[in-house]
């Protein structure tokens, strides 16, 4: 890896994490328990509905890229929400991966899932109790990199994708509509 991209990961990195605090902004969950189970759910469910629009979309037309760069930002809204749910945030970091997206993503969060089923089941929700806790915040890592290849990978800048997941969110902060459905309440 180049020492330029090395500093454009860090600067991403350092972003991302400021999201990752900004995230408890907009968040509707009232307990630890219900913040990760609804982002370890949301997770998976956004990331269903991001391969849904790639299969629908037939002539990649500017409205199906902007609806595919919502759902990549609601699918890290989820990943960024349990980051700061369990208190992993100093843990991140990218990492080298060689997969395809369509493969590992799903892969990887149910590989977080697993290990997060584990910490309910063994440590009483608590990750800072588990074993299971490195292989989770190995996979969160590969998550997130992953999120930002697929990103760059299709010429969106992932950090605008952050910057227009928070104007959305917080515009539904705002007008009391971030509980319910629809893309665009």
């Amino acid at each position: 890896m180049s020492k330029t991209q090395e500093l454009k990961d860090e600067v991403v990195l350092k972003e991302f994490k400021d999201y990752v605090e900004w995230t408890s902004t907009v968040s509707i969950h009232k307990t630890y328990e219900q913040g990760v189970i609804c982002s370890l759910l949301g997770m998976l469910g956004e990331y269903s509905e991001y391969m849904q629009k790639w299969d629908q979309a037939a002539d990649f037309t500017e409205e199906d890229t902007v609806e595919l760069r919502k759902e990549l930002g609601d699918i890290t809204w989820y990943v960024a929400h349990f980051i700061y749910r369990t208190g992993i945030v100093d843990e991140l970091k990218f990492v080298p991966i060689y997969l395809d997206l369509q493969v590992s993503g799903l892969q990887v969060i149910g590989d977080i899932q697993e290990g997060f089923k584990k910490v309910v089941r063994d440590s009483n929700f608590n990750i800072d109790e588990s074993p299971k806790k490195s292989t989770i915040i190995e996979s969160v890592n590969r998550l997130v990199t992953l999120l930002c290849y697929e990103a760059e990978d299709n010429g969106w800048d992932f950090l605008e994708i952050l910057a227009d997941n928070m104007e959305k969110l917080g515009s539904r902060k705002e007008r009391g509509v971030l509980s319910g459905s629809g893309d665009n309440r």
